[in-house]
């Protein structure tokens, strides 16, 4: 990487590093983030994985396990959200064997489809809307062994 890249890249290597940690206490200091993250889990999430996150039974035939309980990523994480793991699942980057291949939908293709916002800043849309989804399930953790 030239020389020039390198100083440039290091603030931004040190913010994603710290997004994790930063996204697991963001849920108490932005309930606006939180009542987005919310509604997007409720419209594109609840019918698989339970209004509450609780998860449940095989929605599909070709579904082979139930539903995540998604209020228990971190207690399965030894108490840590697990964030870049959610991040790559919801964004479509990480294949999950329970599905099967991919039955859940690449939702960085479906949180995209939204009237007036061009392809160029499409792409930050997704990220965001990813973002409060996590951030609302980050809040919902069930933390007991």
């Amino acid at each position: 990487m030239p020389r020039s890249h390198t100083r440039s890249a290091i603030p931004l290597i040190g913010a994603l590093i710290a997004l994790p940690a930063a996204a697991t206490e963001l849920p108490q200091s932005d309930n606006a983030l939180l009542n987005s993250g919310e509604t997007l889990y409720q419209v594109h999430c609840a019918s698989c994985h339970g209004e509450d996150a609780g998860g449940g039974a095989a929605v599909g035939a070709s579904q082979t396990v139930g539903t995540a309980d998604l209020t228990r990523l971190a207690a399965r994480n030894d108490g840590a959200f697990p964030f870049w793991e959610v991040y790559g699942i919801i964004s479509g980057a990480e294949l999950l064997p329970a599905h099967g291949g991919r039955i859940m939908p690449t939702w960085s293709r479906a949180l995209a489809e939204t009237p007036g916002i061009d392809d160029e800043n499409s792409a930050a849309v997704v990220r965001g809307r990813i973002l409060a989804i996590i951030a609302w399930l980050a809040s919902v953790q069930d933390t007991q062994p």
